[in-house]
């Protein structure tokens, strides 16, 4: 499964004359009719920036489309019994280095999904950090579609 990160999202929701708006909407063009995948937390992320950008009835739009659709699949993360299990669940990732938000993403694509790619903007801040393999659309385009 290809799992698409916020801020690619986010580009392709909030107009504004960014740059990677072609080669998001390429992305988004090659991958339609095909189940993509969305972390809770990216879902969460998206919705925030489209309330500060563009105002909340439209978020709860997207919020909803997002849950109810069938393109995508909202990925939640298994809960553990306690805090102190999540903390020995997430602290590895938080070792190598990974912020907080980062490794509960991380946590969530490594525990319960085949990955193929994880689709960001921003991937060094994932290099060498998780057991996915991390693109960002301009390299999927390259090398996969």
């Amino acid at each position: 499964m290809i799992v698409l990160d916020a801020d690619v999202l986010i580009v392709h929701h909030v107009p504004t004359k960014d740059e990677r708006y072609g080669p998001t909407e390429m992305i988004l063009k090659a991958l339609r009719g095909k189940t993509k995948g969305i972390t809770i937390y990216s879902l969460l992320d998206l919705v925030s920036n489209i309330a500060s950008v563009i105002g909340e009835a439209q978020s709860r739009e997207v919020y909803t489309s997002y849950l109810r659709g069938s393109e995508y699949q909202v990925l939640f993360p298994e809960f553990s019994g306690s805090w102190e299990e999540h903390v020995d669940e997430v602290l590895p990732y938080l070792i190598r280095g990974l912020s907080y938000r980062d490794s509960l993403t991380a946590l969530t694509l490594d525990a319960q999904y085949d990955i193929e790619a994880y689709l960001t903007w921003r991937p060094k801040r994932f290099l060498n950090r998780v057991r996915f393999r991390v693109m960002n659309p301009e390299e999927f385009l390259r090398t996969v579609v």
